[in-house]
């Protein structure tokens, strides 16, 4: 999977686990043994994504290594408002 699919697939569940009240998700990125240099090169992509203001923007409240780092576990502020994630998502 490339960044490009894994950020569409990351935003749109990031937006749906917002909508439905849960307070986190685990994103699945892989230890890196896939690549030549076995390296885990997706979970680094994502982790700088998810500091960032488009994520924040989304509700991530912050972020942990998990599952000996093949996976990150993602705490998101709980919608007060589910029309506001709704608009939001459309902007």
């Amino acid at each position: 999977m490339t960044w490009s699919q894994a950020g569409r697939v990351l935003r749109r569940e990031l937006h749906a686990a917002r909508v439905r009240g849960e307070p986190g998700l685990v994103a699945i990125t892989g230890l890196g043994f896939g690549n030549a240099a076995q390296v885990p090169v997706l979970r680094t992509h994502v982790e700088s994504w998810l500091a960032g203001p488009e994520a924040r923007q989304l509700g991530v409240l912050g972020f942990q290594r998990v599952h000996r780092g093949g996976a990150l576990e993602i705490k998101l502020i709980a919608p007060v408002d589910r029309s506001r994630v709704d608009r939001e998502w459309d902007e």
